[in-house]
């Protein structure tokens, strides 16, 4: 039985249900799987949050997006449009009743995977550029196939999901485009086909690649796993304690707002620290902390574990202004619009 992050009892039992299909694939998963997989239920990337990683040390990644909507209400369709002077296809999903647009799901995994693969975790990047500029020229391992994507949607079986995000064109060239889009690498799984899920998991992770890329693996384990020991462990650094005037700035009282100026070295993200610290412990909530410097996270971040002795990983979300948009975006599945041709096919 694979291992579960937290555990059904705790995600059954927490403050923030999961929804049907969330349940019915965890347990199959945790049935389905042997204990060298882990399986993690809405991990949280610093503001990513993929409904299912599953995880196996040494042989690769699958992301999981779960939806339980009911596709009767939804439509999906494929627009020219043009943006940056170019002219691109693309798909997205819009809800009948409302005439809205919403971002197709299979956007979403595949933002959480490009993230994991270009922004958490260096190494990775560094092997991606390694490989693209060199395996022309040589034989090399392709990073790329570490990590898998899937959506899993629980109200309808393989046959209808299949024929939902079919669309044909009667141009051969234009079916091409269409077959070529991003989302098509994208496998997409209904409530029949959870046997066909867990047999492309065991094969996509069958493989052992920890002798070509433990680093990477090494990076993910603790972008999904960091060591709670390390900063349990910790103490409060001793030049860290506040004088009279920051004790007095970090008071916290639910919705204030406060101004704090002063020169590099006075103590402005400490004092930001004191204040996100003792906010958590008032809300018990994530405390989000927005910046303008992206450069500026990892400090922050940094003074809060010294504060605070424990892990920050699940308790406070810091990101710059522009990254913090952009997964409010990718979480909510909302679409940017772009100028539309006057080629409004596939309706």
């Amino acid at each position: 039985m694979a291992k579960i992050f937290p555990s059904l009892d705790e995600i059954t039992n927490g403050r923030v249900k999961p929804q049907a299909g969330e349940q019915y694939l965890l347990e199959a998963l945790s049935k389905g799987l042997d204990d060298t997989y882990e399986i993690y239920f809405q991990p949280l990337l610093n503001g990513d949050l993929p409904d299912i990683v599953v995880f196996r040390y040494g042989f690769g990644v699958y992301i999981i997006e779960v939806k339980d909507w009911d596709l009767n209400a939804y439509g999906y369709n494929i627009e020219e449009v043009y943006s940056n002077k170019k002219y691109f296809l693309r798909d997205y999903m819009y809800i009948k009743n409302k005439d809205q647009r919403i971002l197709p799901p299979m956007n979403q995994v595949r933002e959480y995977r490009k993230n994991i693969m270009e922004i958490y975790c260096f190494t990775y990047y560094q092997k991606l550029l390694f490989y693209k500029l060199e395996s022309k020229f040589k034989q090399m391992p392709n990073p790329n196939t570490l990590i898998q994507t899937a959506v899993y949607f629980h109200r309808h079986d393989q046959s209808y999901i299949k024929n939902f995000f079919t669309i044909q064109s009667t141009d051969q060239d234009e079916q091409k485009q269409i077959n070529s889009l991003p989302n098509r690498y994208v496998k997409l799984y209904g409530n029949n086909g959870i046997t066909k899920l867990i047999n492309d998991i065991k094969k996509y992770t069958s493989t052992n690649k920890i002798k070509n890329f433990k680093e990477i693996f090494d990076e993910v384990a603790l972008l999904l796993r960091p060591s709670a020991d390390f900063f349990e462990q910790r103490l409060a650094v001793s030049d860290d304690k506040l004088d009279k005037k920051q004790k007095e700035l970090s008071n916290y009282q639910k919705g204030m707002i406060k101004k704090v100026k002063g020169k590099a070295g006075s103590g402005k993200t400490l004092t930001l620290a004191n204040i996100a610290i003792k906010a958590f412990k008032d809300t018990q909530d994530i405390v989000l902390i927005l910046c303008f410097n992206i450069t500026l996270r990892n400090k922050i971040r940094d003074f809060i574990s010294r504060q605070y002795g424990k892990s920050t990983k699940n308790n406070f979300l810091i990101l710059h202004f522009h990254d913090f948009l952009k997964k409010i975006k990718n979480n909510h599945n909302i679409v940017i619009s772009y100028e539309k041709t006057e080629r409004a096919k596939y309706q």
